[in-house]
């Protein structure tokens, strides 16, 4: 199954949308339908469902003695206990995790292909994949429903710079963008990924990283990290709901567009963060992240995934010790996003 950490995102991504397509809605007497995955633990397979409202699940098998009360779910996850009784009659015990909110079911599919990835790496402790993958993902789908702040802001500013360039380049482009999708990175081509990052303030250049797979590099192509400082008291400074328009003049599909303001839940009424606050881009770098950078990934580790029982990864970066040997472009990193060289 495993042949590189970006190709097994995207096989496991695709296999488990394919079998969310396939499963039909359950009827009145049925409150959820599922289907296998070929993933196993040593109590049975995962299997993918759709409840009622169209919505998806992901159930890992469990052994019935172990304890799942200390698993939490988030603002767009849930977490039951659900008993099956498949072909053979016998019943099985599940971690049930299902997405509450339409306009995170692309959101929940990335969680779900983390949580597939991690348990094959450590089939015998399923639970602890499961609450390490969802202590990872936690401040992100949590975010999904949280009211505006001035950092969220400011990280979708820095993003909208990004994406602004992109579709100049080549306005079709819009597909490149996957942070409405809650993926490892902001924007990610067949070899290459930009992951985009802004600091508030006058000091300093230390980066926060979410997750393990943030600084991964994908399987034969380059990583790159774009970092902005911005000022938020600039006199020339723009507002996010104003470059949030440049970018829709720019782009060529106006449903992809709506679809990924939709994903991001930008409200179509004012507010103080979108539509007041303005942001005014004073100092801009562009790093090659590889050997050299220094980051956590999950070559890390001995087994080259993190250890049962570990998860929550988040951590600080100084780009300030990054060798400037890692500093390049942003120009031809974009054109080479975009397949322009």
């Amino acid at each position: 199954m495993m042949s590189g950490p970006a190709e097994d995102r995207r096989r496991v991504h695709k296999v488990l949308d394919d079998l969310w397509q396939q499963i039909v809605l359950p009827g009145p007497s049925d409150a959820l339908l599922t289907a296998e995955v070929h993933l196993r633990t040593s109590t049975g397979s995962l299997r993918v469902g759709r409840d009622r409202d169209g919505l998806p699940h992901l159930l890992v098998p469990v052994p019935a003695a172990v304890a799942t009360e200390h698993l939490r779910g988030t603002d767009g996850v849930t977490i039951r206990d659900r008993v099956l009784l498949l072909d053979d009659g016998v019943p099985v015990r599940f971690i049930d995790l299902g997405c509450t909110r339409e306009d995170l079911a692309r959101v929940f599919a990335g969680l779900s292909v983390d949580i597939c990835l991690r348990v094959a790496g450590a089939p015998e402790h399923p639970v602890a994949a499961v609450n390490g993958v969802i202590e990872e993902w936690r401040s992100l789908l949590d975010r999904s429903t949280s009211e505006w702040t001035r950092s969220r802001s400011a990280g979708l500013f820095a993003e909208l710079v990004i994406l602004r360039r992109i579709l100049t380049i080549d306005e079709s482009r819009l597909d490149l963008w996957t942070g409405p999708l809650g993926q490892a990175q902001d924007f990610r081509g067949v070899r290459a990924a930009v992951e985009v990052k802004a600091t508030l303030g006058g000091e300093g250049r230390l980066v926060r990283i979410h997750g393990s797979d943030q600084l991964e590099v994908p399987v034969g192509g380059q990583l790159h990290l774009a970092w902005f400082r911005l000022d938020d008291r600039h006199a020339e400074g723009t507002t996010v709901r104003a470059v949030l328009g440049e970018v829709a003049a720019l782009a060529s599909d106006v449903k992809q567009w709506a679809d990924c303001v939709a994903r991001l839940g930008v409200p179509t009424e004012k507010h103080p963060e979108l539509d007041e606050r303005t942001f005014f881009v004073v100092e801009e770098r562009c790093y090659v992240v590889d050997d050299a950078f220094p980051r956590i990934v999950p070559s890390s580790f001995v087994r080259g995934a993190l250890p049962a029982g570990v998860g929550g990864v988040e951590y600080l970066v100084d780009l300030d010790v990054v060798p400037t040997s890692s500093l390049t472009e942003p120009v031809p990193v974009l054109r080479r996003l975009c397949g322009a060289m």
